[in-house]
């Protein structure tokens, strides 16, 4: 009388025409038949028990053998891509049910691991076998697919911000080396940025100063100043954390009225005229951020190319001529 051990547990999970062939060795410590089913999930497909499903001569076949210590080998022999695999595994030392899920899992990954391939062009040399099942080989490549993780949309490039506009008011004291004082004024200033670092600027100032007038040296009355002017500008700024500083060249030109006041002398009368004025100029900017608002310090240096003076008797006793330099203090919005 012969007693024998069934030394392996066969059995096939069926898809239409792509099958995955499983050899189990009993020396493998898992629960075989819960093994079946959670790779038959894992795949897709449904689960047929034969003795002879590990000959079958397609699909692919899967050995789970014993290796060493805790540890059980993967051999893979796959019709579909015609190539054989093979991975060592360990079993961790948990309850056999969880052990048994986990070695399902990694085979079934290893199975989708190969028919990844069919996905893939063809190599320039096809592997040497029988011909391959077309039909199996895309139902393979579907669950391939279906295993797969979603691919990942690459990050977009960082939409590029377009032309933002400044809005400001600023005071700034105006001082001309061929002046007789100082021109306080006021400005308005509208800019644009077509890129972060490029800066178009447009300022539209009034200012208005009181200078005293000596002829020939002495005081006789004061000469009422007020200035119209325009700046155009264009620059480039940087950002320093909460801080923006910009340099900027450009020019400005305008409209000065001088009005005499004689009170001062009894043969001298008052007279009034509008001139011309203007030239290119500098500008230093720095300004602090607190999100859409700026508060702002402007450093103005020009050079006046177009001179406006008042006349006493050919001698002239106010003008707005050569370096001017001004200093302003600003609130902005940019939008």
């Amino acid at each position: 009388m012969w007693l024998g051990v069934v030394p392996c547990a066969a059995a096939q999970t069926v898809h239409g025409a792509a099958r995955v062939n499983t050899l189990v060795d009993a020396c493998v410590p898992i629960d075989v038949e819960q093994f079946h089913r959670v790779l038959a999930i894992e795949l897709g497909t449904s689960i047929e028990y034969a003795a002879t499903a590990a000959q079958a001569p397609d699909g692919t076949l899967v050995r789970v053998v014993c290796a060493f210590g805790n540890a059980v080998q993967l051999q893979l022999e796959d019709h579909l891509t015609r190539k054989s695999m093979q991975r060592v595994v360990e079993l961790p030392a948990i309850d056999v049910a969880a052990r048994t899920r986990l070695l399902a899992l990694s085979v079934a990954e290893f199975v989708v691991a190969s028919w990844v391939e069919l996905r893939l062009a063809q190599p320039p040399l096809p592997a040497a076998g029988a011909p391959v099942d077309e039909a199996a080989a895309a139902e393979a490549s579907q669950i391939a697919s279906a295993r797969l993780p979603a691919a990942q949309p690459e990050a977009a490039a960082p939409a590029s911000p377009g032309p933002r506009w400044l809005f400001a008011l600023s005071f700034e004291p105006v001082l001309f080396s061929g002046g007789s004082g100082l021109l306080p004024q006021l400005s308005l200033h509208l800019g644009q940025r077509p890129t972060p670092h490029f800066a178009l600027g447009l300022a539209l100032s009034i200012g208005y100063g009181n200078w005293r007038v000596r002829w020939p040296t002495l005081d006789v009355g004061a000469a009422q100043i007020t200035s119209s002017s325009g700046r155009l500008t264009v620059g480039y700024v940087g950002q320093v954390g909460m801080m923006e500083l910009g340099a900027h060249a450009g020019a400005r030109g305008g409209v000065v009225y001088m009005a005499g006041d004689a009170t001062g002398s009894d043969h001298l009368t008052a007279v009034e005229l509008y001139a011309p004025w203007g030239g290119p100029l500098l500008q230093l900017t720095a300004a602090a951020l607190a999100g859409s608002f700026r508060v702002s310090v402007e450093l103005e240096a020009g050079y006046v190319t177009l001179p406006a003076q008042a006349l006493i008797e050919g001698s002239v006793v106010a003008q707005l001529q050569g370096f001017w330099g001004a200093l302003g203090l600003g609130l902005g919005w940019m939008f």
